[in-house]
């Protein structure tokens, strides 16, 4: 795993890596008060960058994928406060066998982290999904997260 930056405008969230193990991660917050109502849930993301939940979900809607993926995204949002394999994400949400289907949604998920991707890990490898793994570890330690064996 590498160390790394990646930006939610008009956050930076970053992440420290030695030995393999996330040793530090920030949140950087651009934004000066006067200029958060551009940013309609600004307080709700500096919230959870700042205390690895959130305060409230702010209202969204999913566009950009198919009915099924946007079935499979909901039933993750739903289950918020759970670490899931693929399958067994596939499996409640009605696909059951349907692990890489899974693993495609959370590429294609339009709404990184308040529909948890990184809630979702493989069985044999639980780091591995589309962006850098220290990313995934980064967040699930920000929400005070452990990863099931």
């Amino acid at each position: 795993m590498k160390s790394g930056r990646i930006s939610f405008l008009p956050w930076d969230f970053t992440w420290k890596v030695v030995e393999n193990k996330v040793i530090e991660s920030h949140f950087i917050d651009h934004l000066e008060k006067a200029d958060s109502y551009k940013y309609p849930y600004y307080e709700e993301f500096k919230f959870y960058f700042t205390n690895g939940r959130f305060s409230r979900f702010p209202a969204f809607k999913i566009v950009g994928v198919s009915e099924k993926q946007k079935h499979l995204l909901m039933t993750l949002f739903e289950k918020w406060n759970d670490i899931l394999f693929y399958g067994e994400l596939a499996e409640i949400s009605g696909f059951p066998g349907a692990a890489r289907f899974a693993g495609t949604c959370m590429a294609k998920n339009p709404l990184p982290v308040l529909i948890p991707c990184h809630h979702v890990i493989g069985k044999s490898d639980p780091w591995k999904f589309t962006g850098p793994a220290a990313l995934k570890k980064a967040l699930l330690e920000l929400e005070n997260r452990s990863v099931k064996k």
